[in-house]
């Protein structure tokens, strides 16, 4: 029996959240958007989520520092990152930061909805 997760989606590109909403509702899950960073942070607080589609560009508070503060607030929140800029330096970062998985935009969404599965298996 598959069990339904609250997934959080951030990312700036109204299309993209649109598009990984409709993924992840499609495949049970309870998905929630928001924008920007503050935006995400204050759900965190609020909310309790099994995953959070981080995507790294964003307007005023970029993806690192959001991820700093998630951990802050919950260490054990799986992340996966999203963003059309992963480097080795930012891979290498964000994992010590517990990113458990990227996605490079643009994306396949089979690969992602894949991706997904699997982070929210382990």
């Amino acid at each position: 029996m598959k069990t339904k997760k609250k997934i959080l989606i951030v990312d700036d590109e109204r299309v993209i959240r649109d598009l990984l909403e409709r993924l992840l509702k499609g495949s049970g899950h309870e998905a929630i958007s928001a924008e920007d960073g503050e935006t995400a942070l204050n759900l965190i607080k609020t909310e309790n989520f099994d995953l959070i589609l981080l995507d790294l560009k964003l307007p005023g508070i970029d993806g690192v520092k959001i991820l700093k503060e998630i951990k802050k607030l919950n260490k054990k929140l799986t992340v996966i990152l999203i963003s059309a800029y992963l480097t080795d330096d930012i891979i290498k970062q964000t994992s010590e930061l517990g990113v458990v998985d990227y996605v490079k935009k643009p994306f396949d969404i089979y690969r992602v909805k894949n991706q997904i599965k699997k982070v929210l298996k382990q």
